[in-house]
């Protein structure tokens, strides 16, 4: 169309590149680094055939760390309407796979209340997982019975 402006898909799609980490991630890599706790990836698509990326995904935990930074931001991915609607399938479909989706605020990554939390958390999840193991609550075949399209 002449004359029309066409917007960059990158720039109406997300704040930042894929695989590219944000500063509030970066911090948060550090503050679990420094406190020896790994076991979890970064960037990593966490559901077969998904194109979405988990910030940190801890695949023996069954968990998946998201941050939500930008959120008083006028064009965040994840305070648009149809970011947080994006964000919330995103999380059902882990759910429905299984798998845990904790959520934390830039605010919470620099105050250092997500790393508090995690520190606190993470042993719970362990044991949470061990149990689940031997009696499963969810079917893992409910995934299946999604539409393929779901979460997308």
């Amino acid at each position: 169309m002449a004359g029309r402006k066409r917007k960059s898909r990158t720039m109406t799609a997300s704040l930042r590149q894929p695989n590219k980490k944000t500063p509030v991630e970066e911090l948060l890599h550090t503050q679990l680094k420094a406190l020896g706790i790994t076991g979890y990836q970064r960037n990593v698509r966490f559901i077969p055939k998904r194109r979405f990326e988990a910030d940190f995904y801890f695949p023996e935990l069954r968990m998946v760390v998201e941050v939500d930074g930008g959120i008083w931001l006028p064009k965040s991915g994840h305070t648009s309407g149809e970011g947080y609607q994006r964000d919330r399938r995103r999380d059902q479909l882990a759910l429905a796979h299984g798998l845990q989706t904790l959520r934390f605020t830039s605010e919470q990554i620099r105050s250092g209340e997500a790393i508090d939390y995690l520190m606190r958390y993470l042993p719970v999840r362990q044991q949470e997982v061990e149990r689940l193991s031997e009696n499963p609550c969810i079917s893992m075949d409910f995934a299946t019975q999604l539409p393929k399209n779901y979460g997308t």
